[in-house]
């Protein structure tokens, strides 16, 4: 018996009956539905901010907020019926817009009638986790507000070197006109452009940039932690929506946008801007399309995957993030825009900017993966940090320049190419190798343990402007296991007489080109240049 069959024999009249009666039924719906339904099978509902509220999500009587416009889709999805949901130009101050759980393992799980969710022209359906706060009370220099909240210090999830301080683990935002305004600890911190948060005496206090009246500019104040929650849903399209201003806390799992538990998702053209910590957060899922997506000044990182699978990113960005973890100093673990476990993920065309942390981490068990295309420059640290996966990995025709640390950072992973990019003003290096001794990795599909250490390099046709390769961290054992299984060549170097005399620096020890190929046996049709 499948899975929605009831038990026992079913009466042979209500069979009998319900076979005439469906063809009524559908008749009706049919004769209902014409004025509404589009040339691609979609049924639609429509959503302006700006109507009156009671509608029925028609044209003429829209809904007035996402969260209804979806449950009308999950309610037509349940009956059969695709659907898209229009969203007319406006600020939608809800959240989190939640779906119905279609695809629980304890429902009907072939029920996958697409649901679509579209700004009707993109980039003019905000989101927004922020209120309008007005009747600010002005006292000395600086204004105050009542506040409710007491969300305080939220739980320190890290407990290595570096631990995050107190700022870094709070919450609360206030922007004017737009402008993310600075928290501090104490109201005897407050100067122009910050606010402080005292819990004890329930009052919010702001101090604006000199000459600002709050009763002639916007003051919004975030108070929703997430704003989308689509969580076993499948065959969901969300396409031109803008998301900001969620006040979501670092915490596994969460962010502005959650998607999980959900396969045959695309988002298109949508941007996820200014929340506290995780822009868009993707687990547990397959088959997912991000194309034309902008995860940009983010508290934490702009994205956080988790256990995906065939997973394509084409044409997006991850720029400007971790703002939070850098008013504390904190640039480690958990930022960054990390992909933990993901088998099957193509990135194309990327960008990631100035972030306050690495600009790409494929943290550890990565397989399948490519990286194309990408320009990934002027982030605080590594440009790229392929920390522990079995690959194969490959990173092609990209720019990493201009990182703070190295350009290309591994630690315990294997079956990695680099081939055809721009490695150029890496402070440290190009590469950088590192990890002691072997680190075990769980696969999350094949549920097996794997020892892995860095090896089974593949580096061909780079152009390396500066410093070729370092080593950090790395016992001889280690080294010789790298570079016994590494094949580089077809590179061409380019440096100054003071870097190519250490154009590589192995244990310790500083080699030229030279040098290099005596040690390694590689790059014997390699290039070096003196610009």
């Amino acid at each position: 018996m499948t899975r929605g069959q009831m038990t026992g024999e079913p009466h042979v009249a209500s069979i009998l009956m319900y076979r005439a009666f469906l063809p009524i039924v559908l008749l009706l719906f049919v004769a209902a539905a014409p004025a509404r339904a589009q040339s691609d099978g979609l049924f639609e509902i429509f959503v302006s901010v700006d109507a009156p509220g009671g509608g029925s999500g028609s044209a003429d009587a829209p809904f007035r907020t996402i969260q209804d416009g979806v449950r009308a889709a999950v309610r037509n999805r349940d009956r059969g019926v695709a659907s898209r949901v229009v969203i007319a130009p406006g600020t939608y101050r809800e959240g989190p817009i939640a779906f119905g759980y279609s695809n629980l393992p304890s429902k009907e799980p072939s029920n996958r009638n697409p649901i679509e969710v579209v700004a009707a022209e993109a980039g003019t359906a905000i989101v927004s986790g922020s209120d309008v706060w007005t009747d600010w009370a002005l006292e000395g220099e600086a204004y105050w507000h009542t506040w409710e909240y007491t969300w305080g210090v939220h739980q320190n999830n890290w407990n290595g070197p570096d631990a995050p301080t107190d700022i870094v683990m709070r919450r609360e935002m206030i922007f004017v006109d737009g402008s993310l305004q600075r928290q501090v600890l104490s109201r005897a911190e407050l100067e122009p452009g910050t606010f402080f948060v005292d819990e004890p005496g329930g009052r919010v206090w702001l101090h604006p940039e000199n000459g600002t009246d709050l009763d002639e500019v916007l003051v919004e104040v975030g108070v929703r932690d997430v704003l989308w929650d689509q969580n076993h849903e499948d065959s969901v399209t969300v396409r031109g929506l803008v998301f900001e201003h969620a006040v979501t806390p670092w915490s596994d799992a969460q962010a502005a946008v959650r998607i999980a538990n959900s396969d045959d998702v695309r988002m298109e053209e949508c941007v996820v801007r200014w929340s506290n910590w995780t822009g868009l957060y993707l687990g547990e899922s397959r088959r997912v399309v991000l194309n034309d997506v902008e995860l940009n000044h983010n508290g934490g990182q702009g994205w956080g995957f988790f256990r995906v699978r065939d997973v394509d990113v084409f044409s997006s960005e991850t720029s400007y993030n971790n703002w939070r973890g850098a008013l504390g100093g904190f640039h480690g673990w958990s930022v960054g825009n990390k992909i933990l476990s993901a088998h099957g993920i193509r990135i194309v065309g990327h960008r990631a900017h100035g972030n306050a942390s690495r600009g790409l981490w494929l943290d550890y068990d990565i397989s399948d993966a490519i990286v194309d295309s990408a320009d990934v420059r002027e982030n605080e640290l590594d440009g790229i940090w392929i920390e522990a996966s079995q690959g194969p990995i490959t990173v092609r025709r990209s720019t990493i320049a201009d990182n703070g640390r190295a350009g290309i950072y591994t630690t315990y992973s294997r079956r990695v190419t680099i081939d055809q990019n721009l490695l150029s003003g890496n402070a440290q290096a190009a590469f950088k190798i590192g990890g002691r001794d072997t680190r075990p990795v769980v696969d999350f599909e094949k549920r097996v343990q794997l020892a892995l250490r860095a090896g089974g390099w593949v580096i061909t046709n780079n152009t390396v402007h500066g410093r070729a390769m370092v080593t950090e961290h790395l016992g001889r054992p280690d080294w010789a296991h790298f570079v016994n299984t590494l094949v580089s060549d077809q590179n061409e170097f380019v440096a100054r007489d003071d870097q190519a005399a250490g154009l590589f620096t192995i244990l310790g020890r500083r080699f030229d080109l030279g040098n290099w190929r005596e040690l390694s046996g590689q790059d014997g049709q390699s290039t070096l240049r003196l610009p």
